[in-house]
């Protein structure tokens, strides 16, 4: 796959043609397709971000979870800013579903007891 920064070059004609060419827009976007992070997983991390909790609808948590399970490489996964947003998002801003602690087993030791917020908002 190539680096962000040459796809951007290589797609700058493209954008500038379609008058496209707003530096601060073009950098947000190279931004969200950079890992923000690329944080190591335990045995126990990685069990249990992969564990089947018997769930086969698409929710929002499901999909998060897919999402992260794509992004792992062997024992570290990769995280895009969206993902530091949703992660404490599902761990302390929804009730029910019992995704709370699981977003805490896997993230806690590398994120923070907070999973990244500077202070965590009670709801």
């Amino acid at each position: 796959m190539p680096k962000p920064t040459a796809l951007l070059l290589a797609l700058r004609p493209f954008l500038n043609a379609w008058g496209w060419d707003h530096q601060a827009d073009v950098e947000e976007a190279v931004r969200g397709l950079t890992p923000a992070l690329i944080l190591p997983l335990t045995d126990h991390e990685r069990a249990e971000l992969f564990r089947d909790d018997g769930a086969k609808t698409g929710g929002g948590f499901q999909n998060l979870v897919r999402k992260l399970q794509a992004q792992v490489t062997g024992h570290t996964i990769a995280l895009y800013p969206a993902d530091l947003e949703r992660i404490p998002r599902y761990a302390f801003d929804y009730h029910g579903g019992g995704w709370q602690n699981r977003m805490v087993t896997i993230f806690r030791r590398t994120l923070g007891p907070n999973l990244g917020r500077e202070e965590q908002i009670h709801g």
